[in-house]
Formats: structure tokens, C-alpha cells, sequence
């Protein structure tokens, strides 16, 4: 690391008070809650998988992500977050500042997006960074650029995970915009990052670049990792100014038609320019609408994804009692399973308690999610006899018929 990185990352290390972040029981439930979905809920998964797992996996583990990023930073708690996607360049941060009428975001013309950042409404004109202990620290908005739109620089600070850029003149109240790093190919390691971030937004805006002539394949990789099905997906082709008034309708029209082939049904496709501040107005529209709807959609998600994911498993249990798939290496993948779910609701639950005390041992808010889980339960239990039922039915028959031929085995 030469002189001028370590200035740097001292810089981001020392300014500002940091605020100290002790494990709590929150982060401790968190933790735990993200453990068993990335980790024992994919295990069993080996040739008999609930034909809705991955949708509800996706679910469940892009709540636990929101969650964790809004006591990471417990300013975003309540707040709609509208992430802004796309590859290296194709005017993400460009069109944030254009909405804002300012320039909170760094541009810059290489393609380097290095750590996802939010802008935001606040009280006063604050810029945070958010390190992997846990502490927010106070940063110039010199650093912002480095951090955000040089990768070398951002690497000289490895433990940095997010920034917050906040002013009072924010147009919307309960939105937090996030610009999420752009991505070099679909299985390398920025891409993941932005899989992670958008995964965890309640909307995504997707830039196409005009210049580039329609959205690529490996785009279209990319939003088929996440949860369009759940998560609002809205497309922005940018740049429009760098190509002719007449090839930009051709061009939303091959974006349209290639991602209703891949199954994508986007609420909106807009043409944007950001030297035109005329073609903003729609967005801004939808973007008023997520702010004034959205924030009374996502009170308690992490239950409805927690109910969504035993529901599923619980319907897969009691389809499978009813055919003939059922063997001893099934059951126990459906034992597992059952298991597990069963773990995640009272990991849920657990969670739910360390962020209000008083709700007692069982929280009276959600009693269908332990309700739900002895259902499931019972439907496990139900269904192993009803196979060891027909085993031991199979096995009489055999018996039966070796003795009628006289069969000695």
C-alpha cells in the first residue's frame, strides 16, 4: 500500500467519532437467522427440492439482508430503499444526481463503482461510512468519491461496507436511493455484490445505457438471481441523448421484447435523459408512489417470508405423503427440512424478542408463525406414517405373494 492509500485509509478510520457496536441480542438473532438460511436450509437440497423453495429461499434471505442492513444502520429502519442497478457505467449515479438536482453522487468516467451508497433525507448534511465492525464514522465527501468511484482506493479500506449520503433537501421522506455497484461479468465477484445489494432493496430501477442498444444477456443472468416476483422492477434506459430520437423507440422495444422472453415483466420502461430534465417526470412519479404506498407494505416482511417459506414446505410434505416418491433418503431430506423451518421460525421469533423485550416469550403479534410451524409439523409426522404404512402394506403383499408361488428367499 503506498503513502498516499494508507493517508487515506487512516483518514477513514480516524475522523469522526466512531459509534461503538458491541454484539447485541439483535445482531445476535440476525446472525443466527442469516446461518440457517444460507447455510442448513440449501442442505438437504439434493434431488427432491419443494417446487417453490428457491422463490421462497430468495424471499426470506433478501428479508434478513434488509433487516440487517437497517440496524447495521438504524437510520434506513422504516425506509422504503429503491436500489439503482446495472453494469460498470450505465448512469446509475448520473441519474440519481439528476433526480436530486445536485451532485450527491460521484460520476466519473471510468467504470469503477466500488461500495454501494444511500442517499437520503436528514436532519443535517452528513456523509457515513459504514465499517465491518459495525461502526458508522463520519466522512468528507472527498472520501465519498474516492470510496465510491476509485477501486484501488476503496481497496485500501477493505473493512468499508456502505456509505450514507444524507441531506434535509432530500425530495423524498421515507426513500433511501441506493447505488449499488456496477458488475464486470455475472459469476465474478462484483456481480455477487450486487446480487447481494439489490436482493436486499423493496424496488429496483435497472439502467440500460442507450449506447450499448438493448439490455445484454448477462444482465439478464443477473436479474434472474433476484426476486423480481416480490421485489418491483422498473427499467431506465440512460443516455438516451447519445443516440438519434429515432432509434431510441426501437431500442425500448428490444429491451421490452427480450425481457418477456426471459419471463421479466417490468412495471415501467422509461427513456431517460439526464440532460433533459423533462424525461424524469414519470420516474419521479413511481418514485412519489413507492414513497407514499410501499412504506405500509413492509411492517414485519421477515414473518410473512418466514410463513410463505413452512407453508411451502408444509405443502410439499403433505403432496409427497400422498404419491409414491417416498423412500428412507427422502425422508430424511423432508425431515430436514421440516427441521429447519422449524428452527427458522423460532430464530424469527427470537429476533422479533430482542427488538422489543417486552413481547414476551411467544409474541401475540405473529401466532400464526408458531401456529404454521405445528402444522408443519403435524403434516411431517403425518406423512412418515402414512409411508411406513404403505411399506409395511408393500412388504405384507410380498410376503403374500412368495407364499401363493412358493417363493424361498
Amino acid at each position: 500500500m503506498n503513502a498516499t492509500k494508507t493517508r487515506r485509509a487512516k483518514s477513514v478510520n480516524t475522523q469522526g467519532a466512531a459509534t461503538p457496536s458491541p454484539v447485541s441480542p439483535v445482531q445476535h438473532a440476525l446472525d443466527e437467522l442469516q446461518q440457517l438460511i444460507d447455510e442448513r436450509l440449501p442442505t438437504p437440497a439434493r434431488e427432491h427440492v419443494p417446487p417453490d423453495l428457491p422463490d421462497t429461499w430468495r424471499a426470506l434471505h433478501a428479508e434478513a439482508q434488509r433487516l440487517r442492513a437497517a440496524f447495521a444502520t438504524p437510520i434506513l429502519a422504516g425506509r422504503v430503499v429503491v436500489a439503482l442497478g446495472g453494469s460498470f457505467s450505465a448512469g446509475k449515479s448520473s441519474l440519481i444526481n439528476a433526480l436530486l438536482g445536485t451532485r450527491l453522487m460521484p460520476t466519473d468516467i471510468t467504470p469503477t463503482t466500488a461500495v454501494p451508497a444511500y442517499a437520503m433525507r436528514s436532519n443535517a448534511s452528513r456523509i457515513q461510512a459504514l465499517g465491518a465492525d459495525g461502526a458508522l464514522r463520519e466522512v468528507s465527501a472527498a472520501q465519498l468519491k474516492n470510496f465510491t468511484h476509485n477501486a484501488s482506493d476503496a481497496a485500501a479500506v477493505p473493512s468499508l461496507r456502505s456509505l450514507y449520503a444524507q441531506q434535509p433537501d432530500f425530495i423524498w421522506s421515507n426513500l433511501a436511493l441506493l447505488d449499488t455497484p456496477g458488475y464486470s461479468s455475472p459469476g465474478g465477484a462484483d456481480a455477487h455484490m450486487a446480487r447481494t445489494w439489490l436482493g436486499s432493496a423493496h424496488a429496483i430501477i435497472w439502467c440500460v445505457p442507450a449506447d450499448a442498444g438493448t439490455i445484454t444477456d448477462d444482465d439478464l443472468k443477473l436479474l434472474a438471481a433476484l426476486d423480481t416476483k416480490n421485489i418491483p422492477l422498473a427499467i431506465a434506459i440512460t443516455k438516451t441523448d447519445k443516440k438519434p430520437a429515432e432509434d431510441i423507440g426501437s431500442i425500448a422495444a428490444v429491451v421490452k421484447e427480450k425481457l418477456q422472453e426471459k419471463g421479466f415483466t417490468p412495471q415501467h420502461i422509461w427513456r431517460i435523459s439526464t440532460r433533459r430534465l423533462d424525461t424524469l417526470q414519470n420516474l419521479k412519479a413511481w418514485l412519489e408512489t413507492c414513497n407514499t404506498t410501499l412504506p405500509h407494505a413492509i411492517t414485519h416482511p421477515i414473518h410473512a417470508a418466514a410463513l410463505a417459506l413452512i407453508r411451502n414446505i408444509r405443502k410439499y410434505l403433505c403432496s409427497t405423503a400422498e404419491s409414491d416418491a417416498w423412500n428412507p433418503h427422502l425422508e430424511a431430506e423432508l425431515e430436514q427440512y421440516s427441521s429447519t423451518a422449524a428452527r427458522i421460525a423460532r430464530s424469527v421469533q427470537n429476533l422479533e424478542n430482542a427488538i422489543c423485550p417486552a413481547s414476551g416469550a411467544l409474541s401475540p403479534k405473529h401466532p400464526a408463525l408458531m401456529d404454521e410451524i405445528q402444522t408443519m409439523q403435524r403434516a411431517y409426522e403425518q406423512a412418515r406414517i402414512s409411508a411406513q404404512h404403505k411399506r409395511e402394506k408393500l412388504l405384507a403383499e410380498l410376503e403374500r405373494l412368495k407364499k401363493h408361488f412358493r417363493i424361498n428367499s
